[in-house]
């Protein structure tokens, strides 16, 4: 009878949180966006028969209880918890911690995307007129550098170089980029690489692409933002610790001009009103944009650089302006590369670098 009884008195205290939280849930404001996983939050489903009918409304309906429930954060972080510490699964929904950092690397290659991001970039330089210098480079993922520790499948990083070159055939030189980085170049909590490790990938593309200055040669101050918790720490909602978000300043890009295409504005290399947004990696040249030109009068070249990059080249970007005279950023993912020209037209003398991540490449079809 004892055994009996306290199943029902825990039955009855999960029905009971389960109509509390369902009557807080009518009675609350929906939360328009999630701050710890970064993205926008189902809204109240609209009503109508026809949706009723459909199916329509309680698809709507259960996206919106999941995403509003309350306590729900919470509820995440113990699903992730008995996931990888009580059922000892290798990951919870792709995403794995080891030694304070959280790793969300592809199970494995889309060729197929590879492939059209390969053709993209093929047939862009096809374009270019003699006498402009293309390179392409490619960001390992994190996890590429820990493999061995997290004990599950990862998409094959040479597989892919592979599948490039098999693509370009040659048509645009290749700058290899995966022994210059490792696992501490890497937030722990986000995908992103960190400025201020960058200087073995600075002299890389340096000596490919025949520019004068290494690293070492720029004074730098560093400034940061903290704490800084990146997007995987909200995604995984277990506690981490805390880290910094470190930028680099110089004379030269506190002198730089820097165009907004997408705000038709000037501003700074370092957004600071980005610092206290949803992603303060945003500070990095503003974040997700179409076009961004940097003009510095006092570089050491005269030359210009035309950078096909994904996030990663935000922070990657001001550590070369030292270099050119100018620097424009081009996010295909947002600008269709069919009208290029509205933008910035290669000529000779110019060099051109594909630089994008593992992850970008393998979903390639979001390049246009």
């Amino acid at each position: 009878m004892r055994g009996k009884g306290h199943e029902i008195v825990t039955a009855a205290l999960l029905l009971g949180a389960l109509a509390l939280g369902g009557a807080t849930l009518l009675l609350r404001t929906p939360d328009e966006v999630s701050a710890a996983e970064r993205r926008a939050l189902a809204g109240k489903p609209l009503f109508s028969l026809e949706r009723l009918v459909s199916g329509r409304y309680f698809s709507d309906l259960e996206a919106y209880v999941q995403d509003q429930f309350p306590l729900r954060d919470g509820l995440r972080g113990l699903a992730a918890a008995s996931r990888l510490y009580l059922f000892r699964q290798g990951d919870s929904n792709g995403l794995t911690p080891w030694e304070n950092a959280v790793y969300k690397p592809d199970a494995a290659l889309d060729e197929g995307q590879i492939r059209h991001a390969a053709n993209l970039i093929g047939t862009l330089a096809s374009t270019f007129p003699a006498g402009v210098n293309s390179y392409v480079a490619v960001i390992p993922d994190k996890a590429d550098y820990v493999a061995a520790q997290l004990r599950r499948p990862l998409a094959d990083y040479e597989r892919l170089c592979e599948i490039l070159r098999e693509t370009l055939g040659g048509a645009v030189g290749e700058i290899p980029l995966r022994d210059c980085l490792d696992e501490q170049d890497y937030y722990r909590t986000d995908t992103h690489w960190r400025q201020e490790r960058l200087g073995r990938v600075v002299d890389r593309l340096a000596e490919s692409m025949g520019l004068p200055l290494r690293f070492s040669d720029t004074a730098y101050e560093e400034s940061g933002v903290s704490p800084f918790y990146g997007v995987l720490y909200g995604q995984l909602a277990l506690p981490l610790p805390s880290e910094r978000l470190t930028y680099l300043r110089s004379g030269a890009l506190e002198d730089a001009r820097v165009y907004y295409h997408d705000e038709d504005a000037y501003g700074a290399v370092y957004r600071l009103d980005k610092r206290e947004g949803m992603d303060p990696y945003d500070l990095f040249l503003g974040g997700a944009t179409t076009c961004v030109t940097i003009e510095n009068e006092n570089a050491a070249t005269d030359r210009r650089l035309i950078l096909f990059r994904d996030s990663f080249g935000s922070s990657l970007a001001p550590l070369l302006v030292a270099q050119y005279r100018q620097i424009v950023l081009i996010d295909l993912r947002y600008a269709a590369s069919a009208y290029l020209e509205r933008y910035v037209t290669p000529e000779p003398g110019d060099d051109v670098l594909f630089l994008y991540s593992a992850m970008i490449l393998n979903r390639g079809r979001t390049l246009r």
